[in-house]
């Protein structure tokens, strides 16, 4: 509650902050998993019977992820997407992404039988990230201020 009643965002005012970028493992995976190949995917019942619709989206979670009422409170969006979701919309990378997966680790190793995105893995996504949003939004202050959190 203190990060954010101290930001000062709302839903029905701009964010103070232009996007969320997560990275993880399943605590915060909104189903990344799904798109690799793994066994350790959360897109079956009884995971998402609380999520809107009632269906599994790929997170190890009965609904809603901390991250998503985060960035909801920030006023930035209601859900956090998975950066490996192949109908992202320009809007969705805008705002933000997760790279977080499923068992992962600090250790490259301990993936090694999992076949899940390794936290190295995540930060290289993360620059593939910034690439693609250069390609959205140019030079606006957005990708500036996230690049330069980045560096």
């Amino acid at each position: 509650m203190t990060i954010i009643n101290t930001c000062g965002a709302s839903a029905s005012t701009n964010p103070k902050f232009p996007a969320i970028v997560i990275f993880g493992d399943s605590t915060v995976d909104p189903g990344n998993n799904n798109y690799i190949d793994t066994i350790f995917k959360g897109n079956i019942a009884p995971y998402g019977i609380n999520f809107p619709g009632h269906v599994p989206t790929g997170k190890f979670s009965d609904g809603k992820l901390v991250t998503d009422f985060v960035a909801s409170s920030l006023g930035i969006k209601d859900v956090v997407q998975p950066f490996l979701d192949p109908n992202l919309t320009n809007d969705d990378l805008r705002t933000g992404v997760s790279f977080a997966s499923t068992n992962s680790g600090y250790d490259d190793l301990t993936t090694l039988l999992s076949n899940v995105i390794t936290v190295s893995r995540q930060v290289e996504m993360f620059r593939s990230y910034i690439e693609k949003l250069k390609g959205i939004v140019g030079d606006e202050e957005p990708t500036t201020s996230l690049l330069r959190l980045w560096w």
